[in-house]
């Protein structure tokens, strides 16, 4: 014969065996392979070719307002064109003072004090290409930093 089961042994009973059973469901269901990904291309491998030369040599500019800016600068060079043309920038680095000096004079007249440290690099990128090109050389800077800024009232 047959016992029959109370409402409140049901009750205690369908969450016991359920339980399990969900998590060994869920269980198979997890651990199906995954379809796979589609293939993404690698990523391609750029050689560096920029040289970053700091220069030491330390520049001050007596600004028109009142003051003074000290300053070091340092530069990045594009190997892509070669050891001549490279040659070429060295041959006129003792340009580079009155190149920085003349672009922060013309700078100071335009631009807030303030401001000028932030766009003062990208006026000396285009100033070192136009003398570059100038000169019959290709454009090798492709990036001026300022290592070292003073502005002193």
């Amino acid at each position: 014969m047959m016992t029959r089961l109370s409402p409140a042994m049901r009750a205690f009973l369908l969450p016991c065996l359920g339980l399990p059973l969900a998590l060994v469901m869920g269980s198979i269901l997890a651990l199906r392979a995954p379809t796979p990904a589609p293939e993404e291309e690698a990523p391609v491998f750029v050689p560096v070719s920029t040289t970053y030369v700091p220069f030491a040599l330390p520049i001050t500019v007596s600004l028109p307002q009142g003051g003074h800016v000290n300053l070091t600068i340092g530069v990045g060079i594009d190997r892509r064109h070669g050891m001549s043309a490279m040659a070429g920038f060295a041959e006129r680095e003792n340009l580079i003072p009155q190149m920085v000096t003349t672009t922060l004079l013309a700078a100071a007249d335009e631009i807030p004090l303030i401001d000028l440290h932030a766009a003062l690099p990208a006026l000396l990128l285009t100033r070192f290409n136009t003398e570059l090109t100038n000169a019959g050389l290709p454009a090798l800077v492709t990036e001026v930093f300022l290592t070292s800024w003073t502005l002193i009232s």
